[in-house]
């Protein structure tokens, strides 16, 4: 393990207007032509960088010869038609006719950093020689509370002249762009999983042990103007979401011993600099532990378990309620009762609801907000069966974002989670797709309501995640993927050649389902950390999918061979941050004293109601999250699951114990 605070740091105020507002005739794009000059100002706390990029959204015209001017505090940076800057980047200008203006780009031009200030940076775009050819992004300020984030202000940072800047016009709205500055953070923090101090860690079967102190080793570089600061929190629960927990208590990084105060412990480091050009480096943690010697519990063994591991994200995600009214009536409108009344389980469910999602009518469709029940269309015909939509191609109408953001909220109505999942890749359009959690394949899975299809592993039939299909198409990757020479103008369809993820064909639709293209979108994707959309309409991106993303509210994934996005905050190579766990119960058994167990649940269910218990084959009965069983002699099996506000139960988890109360005293080793 080797962490540092990379990555950059983004200096924005125009996020939450950023985009198409489909309400209103105004084009989003300010001309770049004659006298008219852009000014924009930010403002930079500390100058210090490896590199500066500014970064705008833009679109060009195909075929022009105009130069961007850009005056940095009144330093010249040019920037010539992407034809003759980046002639790899084919993006920005192939996929229009001659004439035409390209769809909105995000565009970077490196900036001497020198030319950047602390304080207040004025930056001012015109044509060098007055021509056309180049629109920038601009928002509009009556959309800020749809898009902006908690503690986000209203900046009125632009303005714009006409006549060579002997006046300003500051009421135009808030330009798209930004400055990337290629430096470390400030700081930033690693939680560890929780530790069983005890020696237990990976032990199925515990035992009541007494830990005195443990000793945390830090192996870990500091430069100077950087630091680490070490605390640890004690429990004598097992599970970090649990309340029982000391305050966090600093520690120096001597390794001295500790006293112990709880059986479980966590750590929590700070990282953090002084100078961004230098950043504090973590190598491993390790942790000793003085505890008493483990009792005998050779009277008990394990005869089968299955008992998943919890996986949480280090984002919060936000997650709306399964019986909230909109969710339910949107599930009595549709009759999804009666839909999925002989479903076999969760997976079959989700298949149908998509289904559902592809032939629904959608009339009355808006970007922002996320309203299914304003979209969708229900008529019933004679029969009492709802009218469903006939395409004369496998695609459906209406732009991919509506008919996967129905699916969400069909399958959340049933008590599946789901969330909404957006895919690009430079040199191609992008794509709006829904991801599900399976209880069957105990994972999350791509689901596409546009085409009603999902990815599977052509090996293994297993279906995929987006992040699998991610993989599976970057291995076909001949170099890291960077915007000035995207891999799609360069290899293209060789990285098909070779690759495991295939549609699932289920050969109900007459037309051949045509998915190369999508396939070759997931070079980038990204979610919105939250999918509670009826309780909160608000914030969301204001054009998702209209024009090019540019909100900063997403979670954006990124690898060593696609590396982050400039102009996003936030990113991570984790795959837990984006694809925790869902539904599962985990069990610790402690062995208290022989013939007795204690078993405490925790759960990851995301509306979860109640656990659930079934003994030796019995039926499912309430339980309380931390209960004592009487073993009998012989064999017990021990069942437990969650389940959710709507009745949706997860997935079992299972202990099959045999009991031998002959040998209590024969001082096995269990």
């Amino acid at each position: 393990m080797r962490s540092d605070f990379s990555g950059g740091e983004v200096i924005q105020n125009d996020s939450p207007i950023c985009g198409r507002d489909e309400g209103s005739p105004k084009e989003p794009f300010e001309a770049v032509e004659n006298r008219t000059i852009l000014r924009k100002r930010l403002v930079v706390g500390d100058a210090c960088a490896k590199e500066v990029f500014l970064a705008f959204v833009a679109r060009e015209r195909r075929g022009h010869n105009a130069t961007l001017r850009i005056l940095i505090n009144g330093h010249e940076v040019l920037r010539p038609p992407s034809p003759i800057a980046t002639p790899k980047a084919r993006q920005y200008w192939e996929l229009v006719p001659e004439g035409e203006w390209n769809w909105s780009r995000w565009y970077y031009v490196p900036i001497p950093i020198e030319y950047i200030c602390p304080g207040e940076n004025i930056i001012d775009i015109n044509s060098k020689n007055g021509v056309s050819g180049w629109q920038i992004m601009v928002g509009d300020y009556a959309n800020f509370e749809k898009g902006a984030l908690p503690g986000e202000i209203p900046a009125h940072s632009s303005a714009k002249s006409e006549d060579g800047c002997r006046t300003w016009d500051t009421g135009v709205g808030e330009y798209v762009i930004r400055l990337i500055m290629n430096r470390y953070r400030k700081a930033g923090w690693i939680v560890s999983e929780v530790f069983d101090a005890a020696g237990q860690q990976d032990n199925p079967l515990k035992v009541p042990i007494h830990v005195e102190s443990v000793m945390v080793k830090v192996d870990a570089e500091a430069p100077e103007k950087t630091g680490i600061d070490l605390s640890l929190r004690w429990s004598d629960m097992p599970y970090s979401q649990d309340e029982e927990w000391t305050d966090w208590e600093p520690v120096n990084l001597s390794g001295e011993p500790v006293k112990a105060k709880g059986r479980y412990l966590q750590w929590r480091l700070v990282l953090y600099t002084k100078d961004p050009l230098v950043s504090p480096a973590l190598k491993s943690v390790t942790i000793l532990s003085d505890h008493e010697a483990p009792p005998s519990i050779g009277w008990l063994r394990i005869i089968a378990i299955d008992n998943p591991k919890i996986l949480r994200s280090s984002y919060e995600f936000s997650f709306g309620r399964y019986d909230h009214s909109k969710l339910q009536r949107l599930r009595r409108l549709c009759g999804l009762d009666s839909l999925v009344s002989d479903a076999k389980d969760d997976w079959e469910i989700a298949k149908r609801l998509m289904r559902l999602a592809y032939l629904i009518p959608i009339p009355r469709p808006r970007i922002c907000p996320w309203d299914v029940l304003e979209w969708i269309e229900i008529k019933r015909d004679e029969r009492g069966k709802i009218v469903l939509n006939k395409y004369d191609g496998r695609r459906r109408d209406k732009m991919c974002l509506y008919p996967n953001i129905v699916l969400t909220e069909l399958l959340m109505a049933m008590g599946i989670p789901a969330r909404h999942v957006n895919i690009n890749s430079e040199g191609m359009s992008g794509h709006e797709v829904c991801e599900a959690w399976s209880n069957v394949h105990r994972k999350w899975i791509q689901l596409d309501a546009t085409r009603d299809f999902y990815w599977v592993n052509k090996i293994t039939g297993e279906p995929l995640s987006t992040l699998e299909v991610h993989r599976d198409l970057i291995r076909g990757f001949d170099k890291v993927e960077k915007w000035e020479d995207p891999y799609v103008f360069r290899i293209d369809d060789r990285v098909l050649e070779g690759k495991e993820a295939e549609a699932y064909e289920s050969g109900e639709w007459p037309y051949p389902l045509s998915v190369n293209s999508l396939y070759k979108t997931h070079a980038h994707f990204r979610i919105i950390p939250r999918n509670d959309f009826c309780e909160h309409p608000y914030p969301l991106p204001i054009s998702q999918g209209s024009e090019v993303w540019c909100w900063d509210g997403y979670l954006n994934w990124a690898d060593d061979m696609v590396p982050p996005l400039q102009h996003f905050s936030n990113h991570t190579n984790r795959p837990a941050d984006m694809y925790w766990t869902q539904n599962q119960t985990h069990m610790t058994i402690i062995c208290l004293t022989p013939g007795i167990i204690r078993v405490l649940l925790e759960t990851d269910m995301p509306n979860f109601a109640r656990f659930e218990g079934s003994i030796d084959g019995n039926e499912w009965k309430p339980l309380h999250r931390d209960f004592e069983y009487r073993l009998k002699p012989g064999v017990n099996e021990i069942l437990v699951r969650a389940v959710n506000s709507v009745e949706m139960p997860g997935i079992v988890s299972k202990v099959i114990l045999q009991y031998d109360p002959s040998q209590v005293d024969d001082g096995g080793d269990g």
